[in-house]
């Protein structure tokens, strides 16, 4: 498939425009023009690249950018990236990010990972950052918990939680990534479930009695799924997802 019949479907289903200001996203390493495979991965890793290498991959898909920032700056000073990089270009490895524009377009991240818990009464935010929906059944927190780890494949984890592991969850708020911005501070009956909370949000919440469960980034790994799922159904590009395992551990 064309590069740039493809691109015009990825940005239609994840509109540039529907990421932050600030992100970067978009072609991070130059794209060929014929695409056969597409690995889509949600971090980009030298372990990720060994796999596209193996695969024959002409494009990764990836989450989470290779640069934040400045790309010329990046490649001076960081070895990591910049050979990296050069295994990309080396192997004709194009590499394009959907960052934000996947967690705040209207089927986000969080709207996906409230659908993959079976949630019920799912409600978007108006710019999508959140969702808020319901548990069919009231659970413990803890085995709650446990679910989220199963369904969301996280691992063996251990979860960062600011209140009783028996609380009675019935209501959640789900705000993928580093979403602690959109801890709902109102609502103490609310469980918020948040990628990565930063320790003034923590501070902040445990101040007003208001509950949090840190899920980890890697809970986005569903990004995969998304984007497979919805190429397999426009294209006839073969997919394939990483192997990747998640970087928070129990110690």
């Amino acid at each position: 498939m064309k590069w740039k019949k493809l691109k015009e479907l990825l940005d239609n289903e994840f509109p540039p425009m529907a990421a932050i200001l600030e992100d970067y996203i978009g072609e991070q390493v130059d794209i060929k023009e014929n695409i056969n495979k597409i690995m889509v991965t949600l971090d980009l890793t030298l372990n990720v690249i060994a796999q596209a290498q193996k695969n024959n991959v002409d494009l990764i898909i990836s989450h989470h950018p290779m640069f934040f920032g400045s790309k010329d700056e990046i490649l001076k000073k960081d070895k990591i990236i910049k050979a990296q990089y050069k295994l990309l270009k080396n192997n004709q490895i194009g590499l394009y990010v959907i960052h934000t524009n996947a967690d705040y377009n209207p089927n986000s991240i969080a709207y996906m990972q409230a659908l993959a818990l079976d949630l019920i009464n799912i409600k978007q935010s108006e710019n999508n950052t959140h969702v808020i929906a319901s548990l069919k059944e009231t659970l413990p927190a803890f085995e709650f918990a446990e679910e989220i780890k199963e369904i969301l494949e996280l691992g063996d984890i251990q979860f960062r939680n600011n209140f009783d592991i028996n609380y009675p969850v019935k209501k959640v708020l789900i705000a993928s990534g580093a979403g602690g911005s959109e801890i709902n501070m109102m609502d103490d009956s609310i469980v918020n479930l948040i990628g990565e909370v930063k320790h003034h949000e923590w501070v902040t919440s445990k101040d007003r009695g208001i509950k949090v469960i840190e899920i980890s980034h890697f809970s986005e790994n569903i990004f995969k799924s998304i984007v497979k799922i919805f190429l397999e159904k426009n294209t006839k590009i073969q997919i394939i997802l990483s192997e990747e395992k998640n970087a928070y551990k129990l110690h």
